[in-house]
């Protein structure tokens, strides 16, 4: 679900309904060990997150986008295509970086 809004207002209905809301990962993002991701979170084909990144709740990591260590994605986040955070750079809840764009 590509609406930020709309995301989080499913998943907070689902998880006040006591489902669990998974992480799902496809199997070519390459995600490190220490990485944190929250309930709902969207790993893409070929998405690439490092060492020591926490990301937020309801994230989308769109194909080939990259957090590089040490940053924080906040809740309900859309990562574009090809979109990339900078190390240690904090992104806000709710907003979209567009594709090919650097945070």
């Amino acid at each position: 679900i590509g609406d930020n809004q709309l995301r989080r207002t499913l998943i907070e209905r689902l998880e006040q309904a006591g489902f669990i809301v998974p992480v799902l990962r496809h199997p070519t993002a390459t995600i490190s060990p220490t990485a944190k991701a929250g309930a709902g979170t969207i790993f893409e084909a070929k998405t690439i997150v490092n060492a020591s990144v926490n990301i937020g709740k309801g994230v989308i990591l769109a194909s080939a986008s990259i957090v590089d260590h040490g940053a924080t994605v906040g809740d309900y986040v859309h990562l574009a295509a090809g979109a990339m955070v900078q190390k240690g750079a904090k992104v806000p809840d709710g907003i979209k970086v567009s594709s090919g764009e650097i945070f």
